[in-house]
């Protein structure tokens, strides 16, 4: 996988990094859950070589040149100062009318933006695509591993409408076909599922719950989706920002129509409703005291009732709370350091006061 190892992340197989990161990741303990991790850098478990060609023909082999050729889209990407590079980029050249990439040099600093920048760190990449008649503005995390996209005006999706388009994109090809759905992804995915005559199955443990499940699994589960903008598949079960951008700039370019206006048609058929999701600091006590919560009370939307959790001491914490049939919840994942918190209501403003809401009971 391609990742900024800005959190431990446990990985059978190749991972890519800058190289100036490597030896820093080795002392932080990033590799700790790898055999022989007290080997050196120097012994040549960490190896400088080129461009990740292996992954550049992967992304090759699962695009269609000649669709994208067709919509003749004009794709701006900001790469946030992460491990994607240039590399959706390079992928792309020769099969949109035009590419370009800013934020695109890797910095450990990410030019002083989040990791995981939500939309009011994309104002420079909303002004360009506004000013610069682009079609779409992609925004990859600093890991690489999640996706924010912006439409022709510059505005960003709401994350919970770029799910469905993300689902709708790899069910064009693979109806009927299985999917596993974090506990952070829109309720109305599985409305999207139904109509490709498929099942959802909700999966714990948020995006590498899914990656797990699409590992061990049965075989027939072909399709996973994260909460954040992700992806993935048997051939590649982590979450990949360049591999989701691919696979949703072929879903828009099926549409033949501008995308704000293939929101809109999404948001007719399955529903309208505001997806948010903060990253919070958190303590041992903080989630503890989040753990042994059974009700939810928040100002404005009543009561929510939890759903789902799990017990602190033998990994990470999570716990969902739901009320009005499913259609209003806030889900959290994390421990002692850090949590992800997503919420769904009617409005954004209802998204954000559960957010508030279980913020508050973590510190």
């Amino acid at each position: 996988m391609l990742t900024a190892l800005s959190e431990p992340v446990g990985c059978a197989g190749v991972v890519w990094l800058p190289y100036d990161w490597a030896a820093e990741a080795w002392r932080n303990g990033h590799f700790s859950d790898l055999p022989d991790e007290r080997t050196e850098v120097t012994a040549g478990r960490v190896q400088k070589s080129d461009f990740p060609g292996e992954l550049l023909d992967f992304y090759r082999r699962n695009l269609s040149a000649r669709l994208l050729r067709s919509a003749q889209l004009q794709v701006l990407i900001d790469a946030g100062g992460g491990v994607g590079d240039r590399l959706l980029e390079e992928v792309l050249h020769g099969t949109v009318a035009r590419v370009a990439t800013i934020y695109g040099l890797p910095l450990s600093t990410f030019y002083n933006r989040p990791v995981l920048p939500g939309p009011s760190d994309l104002f420079e990449l909303s002004l360009q695509v506004e000013r610069g008649k682009w079609h779409v503005g992609l925004s990859l995390s600093g890991g690489a591993d999640s996706l924010t996209v912006l439409d022709e005006n510059g505005r960003c999706l709401d994350p919970g409408d770029l799910q469905l388009l993300l689902l709708e994109s790899v069910l064009q090809d693979a109806s009927q076909t299985p999917v596993l759905l974090s506990e952070g992804v829109t309720w109305r995915a599985e409305s999207v599922v139904r109509q490709r005559g498929a099942a959802a199955t909700r999966v714990r443990n948020g995006v590498w719950g899914v990656s797990a499940a699409l590992v061990t699994g049965t075989g027939d589960e072909r399709i996973g989706l994260g909460e954040l903008g992700q992806v993935l598949t048997p051939d590649l079960p982590v979450p990949d920002a360049t591999f989701a951008a691919l696979r949703f700039l072929q879903g828009l370019a099926r549409r033949r129509m501008p995308l704000s206006e293939w929101v809109e048609e999404v948001q007719r058929r399955y529903g309208r409703s505001a997806l948010r999701w903060r990253q919070v600091a958190a303590d041992v006590a903080g989630v503890r005291n989040l753990a042994g919560v059974a009700e939810l009370e928040v100002p404005g939307l009543g009561q929510l009732e939890r759903v789902r959790s799990s017990g602190v001491e033998d990994g990470p914490m999570e716990g969902k709370w739901s009320a009005d049939g499913g259609h209003t919840w806030v889900w959290a994942l994390g421990g002692a350091g850090r949590f992800l918190l997503v919420a769904e209501a009617s409005d954004p403003e209802g998204a954000e006061a559960l957010l508030d809401r279980v913020e508050s009971l973590l510190h």
